[in-house]
């Protein structure tokens, strides 16, 4: 059995890369258009909620911009610069969690320097029309993550550890939640109650053992809020308030239980489980090179979900 790239869970084969923070980080939309700012290129990748179905005008690849951990806004582009986006996301010029989104070109003609300012409209970052995309992003070192050039060609050399994992079970304003409680989510995913077909005991079978998909449970929770390998979060926005209200909401609450930032030292990943919010044509997202993914209602409970994916472990993008 091949492992597969997961586009829509944190099992990227990208994720060992290290997440890097935003040299000129903004916590106000309003302080973003500085001649020195700069945020970090997020590549989500959606799947849809029907197999095989494709919904019209379904965007399965979105970018973003991360100015900070809680910060995160979506670029607003043409055609022609999400084509180019995409092509250089294949061909290793833009790793995304890595390359940098700069907003005044250092190589920009200085006449025509206001045209080509990036500006924030609307709660997105919008890129001038007709802009070259290539003239905003700063390369990354190497053309692609390190995990991409082993030689010897082992799709399994970068999972010599167990990879630590957090599942968050979110509860809106509203009350709205899935109905798993912390204890089923646990058994669902890592198999801790002695549930045989899991994400985890998948995992692990497609990647021949290497690939150990292990619960790591912050201390001093009761069982009421957490299980092994699971917490809950209540946050103060109804669900409708969309993707990034959302996430946002639910790192700032993980970072009053847990006592950090996620995914901090503790966990490799994360999966957060949401009832649907804007737009509910999808099943669940991830970021690309990142720790982060996003579950769906009852997507959370399903390995085939977690573990669907569109190319094998070698793909450079996890498109």
């Amino acid at each position: 059995m091949m492992l597969r790239v997961i586009y829509l869970s944190l099992f990227t084969i990208a994720s060992a890369l290290p997440p890097l923070s935003p040299s000129n980080a903004r916590n106000n939309a309003s302080l973003i258009s500085h001649e020195d700012g700069s945020c970090i290129i997020q590549a989500a990748h959606f799947l849809p909620s029907e197999p095989g179905i494709v919904p019209k005008n379904f965007k399965g690849l979105r970018f973003d911009c991360e100015f900070d951990k809680r910060f995160v806004l979506p670029l607003d582009l043409d055609a022609n610069q999400e084509k180019e986006m995409r092509g250089m996301l294949v061909d290793g010029r833009l790793v995304a969690n890595y390359s940098m989104l700069v907003f005044n070109p250092p190589n920009a003609n200085p006449t025509t320097s206001k045209q080509m300012e990036i500006k924030v409209v609307d709660e997105s970052v919008r890129i001038p029309r007709g802009a070259d995309m290539l003239a905003y992003i700063k390369t990354a070192p190497t053309p692609r993550p390190p995990a991409f050039h082993k030689e010897d060609g082992d799709p399994f050399f970068f999972f010599p550890a167990p990879k630590r994992a957090l599942v968050i079970k979110v509860i809106d304003s509203d009350g709205d939640t899935v109905s798993e409680t912390p204890a089923q989510l646990s058994d669902y995913v890592f198999g801790t109650g002695g549930d045989s077909i899991t994400a985890r005991s998948q995992l692990n079978a497609c990647s021949y053992g290497k690939f150990d998909l292990k619960p790591e449970s912050p201390e001093g929770l009761d069982s009421n809020t957490s299980a092994e390998g699971v917490i809950k979060v209540t946050i103060d926005i109804p669900f409708s308030s969309g993707k990034y209200a959302v996430e946002s909401a639910v790192r700032d609450e993980a970072a009053k239980i847990l006592g950090y930032e996620l995914p901090g030292e503790a966990y490799d990943y994360v999966m957060i489980s949401v009832k649907c919010y804007q737009y509910c044509n999808w099943a669940a997202y991830a970021y690309t090179n990142s720790w982060l993914s996003v579950f769906k209602n009852e997507f959370i409970t399903q390995p085939g979900v977690i573990l669907h994916g569109k190319c094998s472990a070698t793909c450079p993008t996890s498109i």
